[in-house]
């Protein structure tokens, strides 16, 4: 038998309008009521019409998140991250997956906006500014490692974390380098090229730039053939996934890391610390980004002016086992 409201009110010990004003406007009661009709819910299974709670109260119970790729444990983390906060303001989360396929983001933030989702957050979106721009005129948008003047947003600062990368690689005397690049027309790849070549500049090294190129295990092994085809001194991969594709690949090959040739990361995940050799690699706090991307999205459900700024939050740099002193190269001054 399906439950009804009057069921969650009188487990909980309260009116039914109590009942109601919990589950639709928690923030006009006390927190233990709230809790009690809450857990009172849960226990019988009881779960509000969406459409009705938005007919009458205006809020949708549910967010949209567009991602490129779950496979990715970058972008799973953050999707686990915005569901859990979401959840704890009472809000479902509909994640929807391009699959690499940029032409879908369109599609499926259209289907986001027909569904009754009352906000959508997009991760590293890939559309043209003027799409966004219209997309916020139709519902309420974050965009995170992305920025679009007028719309609120949260950067993970990785092109600083990468210029601190190039600086560790020419404390150990690196002086030619492999960067492999990340997705196409990204504004996030575009942002760490540029920093990777000033920093490069500032220290007189030789560069060969890969890509653009997806951001998976295969573009690895390209890369490390190149690598070692042009007697690069490291590797610096866009991400993690191609940072094992050359690992492997320099392995295959019977090339030592890091005795012949060091390789780091441009993000970071739980394993990497374990793999043999340990990768080094910046520490992305992917979890901060989900908390603050739905913070922001609230305040723009609650009707507040959002920042006239990004929020950005830095990375760290985590050296580990696979990068060392350059085999042949002297050390580089700052």
């Amino acid at each position: 038998m399906t439950a009804k409201l009057s069921d969650v009110a009188r487990i909980a010990g309260v009116s039914v309008s109590t009942a109601s004003r919990a589950l639709s406007h928690p923030e006009m009661l006390r927190p233990a009521t709230v809790k009690r009709v809450r857990l009172a819910a849960r226990a019988l299974g009881y779960a509000p019409n969406a459409a009705a709670v938005a007919l009458t109260t205006g809020r949708y119970e549910s967010l949209g998140l567009v991602l490129h790729s779950l496979t990715n444990p970058l972008y799973a983390r953050f999707a686990s991250s915005v569901q859990r906060h979401a959840q704890e303001h009472g809000y479902g989360l509909h994640i929807v997956d391009t699959v690499g396929v940029d032409d879908r983001e369109v599609e499926l933030c259209e289907s986001l906006c027909r569904h009754q989702t009352g906000g959508i957050v997009s991760i590293a979106s890939r559309l043209p500014e003027q799409q966004l721009r219209m997309l916020r005129e139709r519902i309420p948008l974050v965009l995170v490692n992305r920025h679009v003047s007028g719309i609120p947003a949260v950067v993970v600062d990785v092109s600083t974390g990468i210029a601190r990368m190039i600086d560790h690689l020419a404390d150990l005397g690196h002086s030619h380098i492999v960067y492999v690049s990340g997705p196409i027309q990204t504004w996030s790849d575009e942002r760490r090229r540029r920093r990777v070549r000033e920093r490069i500049r500032l220290y007189d090294m030789r560069m060969e730039l890969i890509g653009p190129t997806p951001p998976v295990f295969r573009s690895g092994i390209v890369a490390a053939e190149r690598a070692l085809s042009v007697g690069a001194t490291a590797v610096l991969a866009y991400n993690s996934l191609i940072a094992l594709g050359v690992m492997f690949q320099l392995a295959a090959a019977g090339a030592r890391v890091p005795e012949d040739i060091s390789v780091a990361s441009g993000d970071d995940f739980e394993t990497l610390g374990v793999s043999g050799p340990a990768l080094t690699a910046l520490r992305l706090p992917i979890d901060d980004a989900g908390a603050l991307s739905v913070q922001l999205m609230l305040a723009l459900l609650a009707g507040e002016k959002p920042p006239s700024k990004p929020l950005t939050i830095p990375v760290s740099l985590v050296p580990r086992q696979s990068t060392a002193r350059a085999a042949t190269a002297s050390r580089v001054p700052h």
